[in-house]
């Protein structure tokens, strides 16, 4: 499974009705593996419609994926750390 079409399937996640739930693998210290199960896009909710947008803070969270699990409990994971997705190897190639 390609990066890109990991990073597709999370962009549609967190915005339906029924949420589409995936596991990842993902590289922490000392070469282990972590996992989070049953996990979702953490959408953002904006309470101002006209707050601006800081910058330099959207450019620190690029390159993250933003994760909430069925707890309620959120996380955020570096996507070049990501291994699998949904028990699929992910190819960083593409």
């Amino acid at each position: 499974m390609y990066i890109t079409e990991v990073i597709k399937l999370y962009n549609q996640s967190g915005f339906e009705e029924n949420p589409n739930w995936f596991s990842i693998d993902y590289r922490i210290r000392a070469g282990r593996i972590g996992r989070k199960n049953k996990v979702m896009r953490r959408a953002a909710i904006h309470k101002n419609e006209n707050a601006k947008v800081n910058i330099s803070h959207t450019k620190r969270q690029a390159g993250k994926l933003h994760l909430i699990d069925a707890d309620g409990n959120k996380s955020e994971i570096w996507v070049c750390l990501l291994k699998r997705f949904n028990g699929k190897l992910i190819d960083h190639s593409y």
